[in-house]
């Protein structure tokens, strides 16, 4: 008896953390990326959630700003699903409660923060890759791509105004992609939708402060 009592506090705890906790439901499975912009601020943001189904953990990856955690699922209520993610070393990322839920088009609904933001499903092989098309040095005007696929979940870096800024890919085709860029060490937040035309790199730029490029485009640096 007197070990019973003794074991009952750690028992009652390991139940609060671990069995009431909800698993993932298979229609939030597989791994998602989008971004979105900090409120109040131009600051875009880019976030990857990987969920399994039937597990009751995931992972949360902010790939601009090079911090990853874990994502706990809370509650599940007419289709959306309550997640806290956690971070052992958040590099300026902070704890915080979101919601997930399906759309009808196949993305992910991220709700946070007030907003609402879109997550593209990425390959189940892993994180989007460009298309062989883009890969390489693309340079005009004072403005350089070095687009790869050399580290998983990156996609090289623009050169501009005296900045080098990381792009991580949100969506991949044929000859296209969609590239985001910004970070706590690059000033232009932005996404980059990028298509290979007639032997050109052809860039279209929409800044999170509002500062758009249509049409520019490049030569493959020789």
């Amino acid at each position: 008896m007197i070990t019973f009592v003794l074991c009952l506090p750690f028992f009652v705890i390991a139940v609060g953390n671990y069995a009431f906790k909800v698993s993932v439901p298979v229609e939030l499975s597989g791994s998602w990326i989008g971004s979105g912009i900090y409120p109040g601020t131009d600051q875009l943001y880019t976030v990857r959630i990987s969920l399994e189904s039937g597990r009751k953990n995931g992972k949360v990856e902010y790939p601009l700003h090079f911090c990853a955690g874990m994502l706990i699922p809370k509650k599940l209520s007419n289709g959306r699903l309550s997640v806290r993610q956690y971070f052992t070393e958040s590099n300026r990322c902070i704890n915080r409660e979101m919601e997930l839920s399906r759309r009808g088009d196949g993305k992910l609904s991220l709700f946070r923060d007030g907003q609402v933001i879109a997550l593209n499903r990425e390959p189940s092989s892993g994180p989007f890759q460009l298309p062989e098309s883009l890969v390489g040095t693309w340079t005009a005007d004072g403005m350089e791509f070095i687009l790869d696929n050399k580290t998983i979940g990156l996609s090289g870096t623009v050169g501009w105004a005296g900045e080098r800024c990381i792009l991580v890919a949100i969506a991949a085709d044929d000859d296209s992609a969609a590239l985001t860029v910004g970070g706590t060490s690059c000033r232009r937040h932005g996404t980059w939708l990028l298509t290979f035309r007639k032997g050109r790199l052809v860039a279209d730029f929409k800044g999170a402060d509002g500062r758009n490029i249509d049409g520019w485009s490049a030569p493959r640096k020789m």
